[in-house]
């Protein structure tokens, strides 16, 4: 296996909505020879995968992939970016080892690591494709390590995962595989 590093340059000319754009290259850490060069719109990284929109809004992921966090139905880690078969998403977060995305039909897909239920799917069972959670509508998806947290589009913030230490507002410390209604006040 050969040493990769990603090297990532904020492009001096900003995109006609006013974001950034950026420079992603796979470098080999040894030779410094590239890769693979993608210009990016969104760079998102979990702690040992990443994903990137590329400027055709195709979603690219590349990484450690033992639990099936890059959801490409197989768990095989990847050296390189590859396409995820997803266009136009609307969201992307990483956790430690999961991934979560809200699809371009309003769909919120998971994939990955689950032993803390932090995919809300109702059960503990990793998964390698991108799943439905069922979920709709979402405005915001934030991710711990083993937690997830989806707030929706009437701001409702919803939580599954680990909560050893009560990230969840709950002060039970009880994990939690479906995602649960936080009631802040």
């Amino acid at each position: 296996m050969k040493h990769i590093k990603i090297e990532v340059n904020i492009n001096n000319k900003d995109m006609s909505n006013g974001d950034k754009s950026y420079t992603v290259k796979v470098v080999n850490a040894d030779s410094n020879e590239i890769i693979q060069v993608i210009e990016a719109k969104q760079i998102i990284c979990g702690l040992y995968h990443t994903f990137v929109i590329d400027m055709n809004n195709r979603l690219l992921a590349t990484g450690y992939n033992e639990a099936g966090q890059l959801g490409l139905g197989d768990n095989k880690n990847r050296e390189t970016f590859v396409y995820t078969g997803y266009d136009n998403v609307k969201l992307v977060a990483c956790g430690g080892y999961h991934t979560v995305i809200a699809d371009k039909n309003d769909k919120l897909l998971v994939a990955g690591y689950n032993n803390s239920g932090q995919l809300g799917l109702g059960d503990n069972d990793n998964r390698n494709v991108f799943t439905d959670t069922g979920m709709r509508n979402i405005k915001q998806i934030i991710c711990g390590e083993y937690h997830t947290l989806i707030m929706d589009i009437d701001n409702n913030l919803l939580i599954a995962g680990y909560n050893k230490y009560s990230q969840s507002c709950i002060e039970d410390n009880v994990n939690r595989n479906i995602f649960i209604k936080i009631n802040i006040n």
